[in-house]
């Protein structure tokens, strides 16, 4: 048996009841983000992020005719939650179309999703069979994926990654539950755990994640 295969054997059992645990609770807690592109604003029109969810909220950006796909993290009223700029704000759901995303290997993760935790400051990109994983002040770590699935007995958008480079392995644990960066105001829609493991080594950080356009 090589490196990756006890690598990998070791920490399934040892973070099995931890996979089995958060999925539940980002269920009972929190929407699963949704993607949308922008139409029916007219040719020279867009649509307005509000910082208060109606009609006469204060316009702090805005979405151009066809932008997508756009991240959605709840609709409350016919308003939706978006990431903008330090914090979040609320577009008017009339003008979006739902739209389909490709997803990483047998899960419902979008290809693309970034995600990123501070102190340690560090950011990775879900790629459809790759992660780069940076770290500040280190060169970029390239791990190809080798499985990509969700959690057994389970329906839902929360999934693992596993991946392996020349240095060591990857875990991400992906789930769909609100995560806040503790730097800024912004809430995104997917929460992570990171597993990085080498043969002299092994880091484990959390952050959040989210699909940028």
């Amino acid at each position: 048996m090589n490196y990756f295969q006890i690598v990998s054997r070791f920490f399934g059992f040892l973070f099995l009841p931890l996979l089995l645990v958060l999925p539940v609770q980002a269920f009972e807690n929190d929407a699963v983000p949704a993607y949308y592109r922008v139409f029916d604003v007219g040719s020279t029109g867009s649509l307005k992020i509000r910082a208060q969810a109606m009609a006469g909220g204060t316009i702090i950006g805005e979405y151009a005719l066809a932008a997508g796909p756009i991240e959605i993290l709840k609709i409350e009223n016919g308003w939706g939650n978006v990431v903008a700029g330090d914090g979040n704000g609320w577009v008017n759901m009339a003008h979006l179309i739902e739209i389909p995303v490709p997803m990483v290997g047998q899960t419902s993760l979008p290809e693309g999703l970034l995600c990123s935790g501070t102190e340690p400051f560090w950011g990775f990109q879900l790629g459809s069979a790759e992660i780069v994983l940076s770290r500040m002040g280190e060169d970029d770590q390239t791990y190809s994926i080798i499985e990509a699935d969700l959690f057994e007995g389970r329906t839902g958008p929360d999934g693992f990654v596993q991946a392996a480079g020349t240095s060591g392995m990857l875990f991400a644990i992906i789930s769909a539950r609100q995560c806040s960066d503790g730097m800024s105001d912004r809430a995104y829609g997917w929460w992570v755990n990171l597993l990085e493991t080498s043969l002299n080594d092994t880091s484990a950080v959390n952050g959040c994640c989210s699909l940028s356009m």
